[in-house]
């Protein structure tokens, strides 16, 4: 018989050097300020579950295993064996990848549930690895200091973002975990891009980002626990390019966009005969330029950058 979800939950902390660093939602780390030992809470749907399976097929990826060491052992393989920071990612990226295919042989809802988050689990993995070498490797104060405030910052809002992406119900949840686990894997992969860089530079190495799709998350940080603003481009039910902003916390507008090349987005909003240009600039940030408008709050004219890419 197979244990309950909650007597199989298994719960393990990771540990970082700096507080607020670390990618999984429950850490032990260090405050600076302080020097005590501090614990955030434990987000369960990040957890890996343990359990017996009894699977009859000994060959069969077995979903109630607890996955998390055999992760951050072919984690620790792939950064002992890359000879450098991108060739550490480009491990990183088959882990991933074959970790998401295990998803194939879920059957059950619960299998399914489990399986889509260990993608998820290896680029946290990851991450937490990222930001100790960050503390450790990178000699610029100033340089360092501002990465370790910007990955707290993404720490402390990411669960904010994902849900103003994706949507969410009258009570504040989101219906579908599955969106919720790819935005968490896509936005978690996107700071080791962004932390892999800045040790790769600091290595005098090369580092090449890969492509970056047109659709994406970038905000503006009133400070470092509140979403300023926000701009959203996605993929909506239909199949249509969706764009959403939202600017210093004033009203919402919605349109879609056109795709004209090399990051550039014609917006077209839904009310107000509202028209623009969205530039994504690759993984740093973002601008809106509205050219067209009678709306009363987004005038003609209008420029704004989201400075910080999810």
């Amino acid at each position: 018989m197979k244990m309950s979800i909650n007597s199989m939950l298994l719960i393990s902390t990771l540990s970082v050097a700096v507080w607020g660093c670390a990618a999984a939602d429950t850490v032990v780390g260090v405050d600076p300020a302080n020097v005590k030992t501090v614990t955030a809470n434990v987000n369960a749907n990040a957890l890996q579950i343990v359990g017996s399976a009894n699977s009859e097929d000994s060959t069969k990826f077995d979903f109630y295993k607890d996955h998390s060491y055999d992760i951050q052992q072919e984690i620790n393989d792939a950064i002992h064996e890359a000879l450098t920071i991108q060739n550490e990612i480009d491990r990183v990226e088959k882990i991933a990848k074959k970790y998401a295919d295990y998803s194939s042989d879920a059957v059950t809802p619960e299998e399914k549930k489990i399986a889509d988050g260990l993608a998820r689990t290896v680029w946290e993995t990851e991450l937490n690895t990222l930001c100790t070498r960050v503390v450790g490797k990178i000699y610029d104060v100033k340089k360092r200091e501002k990465l370790l405030e910007d990955q707290r910052s993404w720490n402390a809002i990411k669960e904010e973002v994902m849900k103003k992406s994706i949507g969410e119900d009258k009570n504040g949840e989101v219906l579908d975990s599955k969106l919720v686990s790819e935005f968490m894997e896509n936005t978690t992969r996107s700071r080791c891009l962004v932390l892999a860089y800045e040790l790769a530079q600091s290595n005098d190495e090369k580092f090449k980002f890969p492509e970056r799709s047109v659709y994406g998350t970038f905000v503006d940080m009133q400070d470092s626990d509140t979403i300023g603003s926000i701009l959203v481009t996605r993929k909506g039910a239909d199949g249509s390019n969706e764009a959403v902003f939202s600017i210093h916390q004033m009203a919402v507008l919605e349109g879609t966009f056109k795709d004209k090349g090399d990051g550039e987005l014609e917006f077209t909003g839904k009310s107000s005969n509202v028209k623009g240009i969205i530039k994504i600039n690759g993984w740093k940030d973002a601008t809106l330029e509205i050219t067209q408008s009678n709306d009363k709050i987004y005038n003609a004219g209008l420029s704004y950058t989201f400075d910080f890419a999810f």
